[in-house]
């Protein structure tokens, strides 16, 4: 099944330049450097484009005149005040989010021996109004001295179309979440509103006005609801959702929203279906579906870039993100533009600036493609190229991302992305490498590029990415066949992966690893036991080694909240009635069955899976004399690749290991 879709697939890509089979070798440091264009930001009037960009150490922002050829107008930022996000209040003033090193003249002397990726310093998060052209800039909210100390004072609230002069901005006041209005010409500001301290956000009507906020108990794992009515905060609804909860399936900053005639809609998971779906909330209080999907989660509510108004959904179908709107024209505009895109080699894209009658940005993203801008005119129909987000790792240069599927041995079609040598030939086997997800009640997904993936197909391996059942997104039944599963069905399901590609002709059987993070790294160190020796190898990135001590973990880190356990125990195992299982399934408790060589990979600063589970599979696969490499990163987190240096030092020890059991 899988060698079929495959051959399917090179037919399709001889005939696109998209993906032209490359010739460059990409290094270690192509993959570590950042992205040349981080995001692209229209005038409301179309006349200026704004993008945020790095070059080097430097991050800054470049103000183009579309209107003069094109013409850089203005630039802002350097090595050391860094921009992170940017955001036009109107058609005079860009608003540029900063981060900015608490010790500035520390960090500046640092920059003469180390790049700013290898230099950890204390930053605080500001917001300036900028306006093309000019040298000078308002700091936001730095007239209150009240709010100096606070770390964050840039998140913007709403942009207040209808008042040229002010946005809200959301931070915290007196201990607790407030909502400011703030003058981007002078700089003068004043509180509006306070919330609870449990306060998340606000959300205001298209005229400014407050309308709601919402607040997290994460004892209950749910969101409850307050209307602002009279000057006061009245408790509105609670809606059930774990903001613990790693997965992506819905994307929590756009979890709820304010309707065009005023009522309000937010997304819940239906519990018969599993599948997130829009409710609304009527003015005589009842909760309607306002939008549902079959089979597919609805994971954003879009929100008009001026006003704030939801305006539509994000969904993903077929593996496609695709946006749907709930007004016809807009609906009819967004089904024409995904055919557009689907022509320039992607079916994913993101909608940046859509609320211009003329113009709108838009970046389409995928497994093999990082990000490309293009403008899109909208009385013309047309894309114009703006950009690949990098300059080296561009489509044509990475390993050809492919939607498949494989049969698991019950028959179960299980989902699956895999990503092949840019240079694959279907007469010929190459080695293959198994990376599953974490979580597990996760998922991977087809528009988020992938860079250690990528980076492990341009050295020639085929790389399989499953959606094995736990994974979201699928339904329920799909998820809760993975409950309680560690180790039997989600690791077969996993193991079939690389059996299907072995049967199918593309993978050589003598030259298959496991590679994963989390519960990822906790499926390579099962796979290494297994007993017909699938796996020559397995590399372990922060993995689970001990269950019913990673129990007991979860137990101090949620101590008190009952709720957030239990559903661990639903989906991982009670420590009391299921304690035989967990043991059993346990890698540490089985290291003489181990037969493949592993590198174990640890952040001693983990706090989700501590690192002490590493240290214990280390004993013992050393106790069985078993063959084991190790590299542990002094300050690396869970997210073992969020630091320069612990990125780097994964890539190249990943990159030794394969070629050391699977070759070049």
């Amino acid at each position: 099944m899988l060698f079929h879709i495959v051959k399917i697939l090179l037919v399709m890509c001889a005939l696109s330049a998209h993906f032209a089979f490359a010739n460059v070798q990409l290094s270690i440091e192509d993959f570590l450097a950042p992205p040349e264009i981080l995001n692209v930001s229209l005038s409301p009037d179309s006349r200026y484009l704004a993008s945020l960009r790095n070059n080097g150490d430097r991050r800054y922002v470049v103000i183009q005149d579309m209107l003069d050829n094109n013409k850089i107008v203005s630039e802002f930022g350097d090595e050391v005040v860094r921009p992170q996000w940017i955001h036009w209040a109107n058609n005079e003033k860009l608003i540029i989010g900063l981060e900015v090193p608490v010790f500035r003249n520390q960090v500046r002397a640092d920059l003469k021996k180390k790049s700013i990726r290898e230099i950890e310093y204390p930053r605080v998060y500001r917001a300036i109004a900028y306006a093309p052209g000019e040298s000078e800039y308002v700091e936001l909210l730095d007239d209150k001295s009240a709010l100096n100390l606070n770390r964050v004072l840039s998140r913007v609230s709403h942009y207040l179309p209808q008042d040229k002069e002010h946005i809200l901005l959301q931070t915290y006041y007196k201990g607790t979440p407030a909502l400011f209005k703030s003058n981007i010409y002078t700089g003068e500001s004043e509180l509006i509103v306070r919330g609870g301290n449990r306060t998340v956000a606000f959300e205001s009507d298209k005229f400014g006005n407050v309308k709601y906020r919402y607040d997290y108990i994460r004892s209950n794992k749910e969101y409850i609801i307050y209307a602002y009515q009279e000057d006061a905060w009245v408790e509105y609804h609670r809606i059930e959702y774990n903001l613990d909860d790693e997965s992506g399936a819905i994307d929590s900053d756009s979890l709820l929203g304010i309707l065009e005639d005023g009522t309000f809609a937010y997304i819940e998971r239906n519990p018969k279906t599993g599948f997130y779906e829009i409710l609304k909330v009527t003015r005589e209080g009842n909760h309607e579906v306002l939008a549902s999907r079959p089979n597919a989660d609805i994971y954003a509510l879009i929100a008009n870039n001026r006003t704030g108004e939801a305006i539509g959904y994000a969904v993903i179908e077929h593996d496609s993100v695709r946006n749907h709107y709930f007004d016809e024209a807009l609906e009819a505009e967004a089904n024409a533009l995904y055919k557009l895109v689907t022509k320039v080699g992607s079916k994913n894209y993101q909608e940046i600036n859509m609320d211009n009658p003329s113009y709108g940005v838009i970046r389409t993203s995928s497994l093999s493609d990082m990000g490309t801008y293009y403008l899109f005119d909208r009385k013309s129909f047309q894309l114009k190229f703006l950009g690949h987000s990098h300059k080296t790792l561009l489509p044509k240069n990475v390993g050809i991302s492919v939607i498949t599927h494989y049969r698991a041995q019950d028959g179960k079609n299980i989902p699956a992305y895999a990503i092949l040598p840019s240079n694959f030939d279907s007469t010929k086997k190459y080695p293959l490498v198994v990376l599953p997800h974490g979580g597990p009640q996760s998922r991977d997904f087809a528009d988020t590029f992938d860079a250690y993936a990528q980076f492990i197909a341009t050295r020639g391996y085929i790389v399989i990415k499953p959606n094995f059942r736990g994974s979201i997104g699928y339904g329920i039944d799909f998820e809760e066949a993975g409950y309680k599963q560690w180790g039997q069905l989600m690791q077969q399901d996993i193991e079939d992966a690389a059996r299907s590609a072995i049967r199918d002709g593309i993978a050589d059987p003598d030259k298959v690893c496991i590679v994963g993070g989390s519960f990822g790294g906790y499926a390579a160190l099962m796979g290494a036991l297994n007993k017909d020796k699938l796996f020559k190898c397995a590399v372990s990135l922060n993995g689970v080694t001990d269950l019913p001590r990673q129990l007991k973990s979860f137990e101090k880190e949620f101590s008190g909240y009952d709720k957030v356990i239990n559903n661990i125990y639903e989906r991982m195992g009670d420590p009391t009635t299921d304690i035989a299982m967990l043991e059993k399934y346990s890698p540490a408790n089985r290291a003489a069955e181990i037969h493949a060589p592993i590198l174990l990979v640890g952040g001693k600063e983990d706090t989700r899976v501590p690192f002490s589970q590493q240290k214990v599979m280390y004993r013992a696969l050393k106790k069985h004399k078993k063959e084991v490499e190790t590299l542990y990163l002094d300050d690396a987190t869970h997210n073992i690749f969020s630091r320069y240096l612990d990125r780097k030092a994964v890539y190249e020890a990943t990159e030794k290991f394969l070629e050391k059991y699977l070759g070049s």
